[in-house]
């Protein structure tokens, strides 16, 4: 009987959000025009109108939350750095979370609701296909003749250890966070 609960029992992911944890309305979203494919007018386009833009921890990518810092023109990179490093812990909100969420995982699963890059799934197999992505960003690294490396690479998305990805498209969106 244990074994069974262990099974039923639902998988919480932990997310960091930066902004706050309430559903935010978006203007644009995918959509399909009538005889036309989905589209959306980037990849960071949300799937739906209300939700939040959170990552799966420990993938944040600075870039997609950090345009909103103003820095100084004369902050050096080391202070810039500093900067950004004490506003993500000030301001970065770790939170767990178990059901559907959107993520840019289409080629790890042939299942769930898709919107342009978006494929809807369940946190409980958000593990499995990030796994699976894992595996895709390593091969393609490898195969990249400009980027790759002969090394063996431990992890795409940290640099030393072979890995030189962006991890823009790690990006989640979920639509019901309470």
């Amino acid at each position: 009987m244990a074994r069974l609960e262990k099974f039923l029992k639902k998988k919480e992911m932990t997310f960091v959000r930066f902004g706050s944890l309430s559903k935010t309305k978006f203007k644009t979203v995918w959509k399909k025009k009538p005889n036309e494919p989905e589209s959306g007018p980037s990849f960071h386009t949300p799937p739906v109108k209300k939700g939040i833009f959170a990552f799966i921890w420990p993938y944040i990518d600075d870039f997609l939350w950090v345009w909103k810092i103003k820095l100084k023109d004369d902050d050096t990179e080391e202070e810039s750095k500093k900067i950004i490093n004490t506003i993500r812990k000030r301001i970065g909100k770790k939170f767990t979370y178990s059901g559907m969420i959107w993520c840019h995982f289409t080629k790890a699963t042939t299942g769930g609701r898709r919107k342009g890059s978006w494929v809807e799934v369940h946190t409980d197999e958000l593990d499995s296909l990030l796994r699976k992505q894992k595996h895709f960003d390593r091969k393609e690294l490898m195969g990249d003749k400009f980027m790759g490396t002969k090394k063996p690479i431990i992890d795409p998305y940290k640099r030393g250890l072979g890995g030189f990805m962006s991890i823009d498209h790690l990006e989640v969106f979920i639509e019901k966070v309470n």
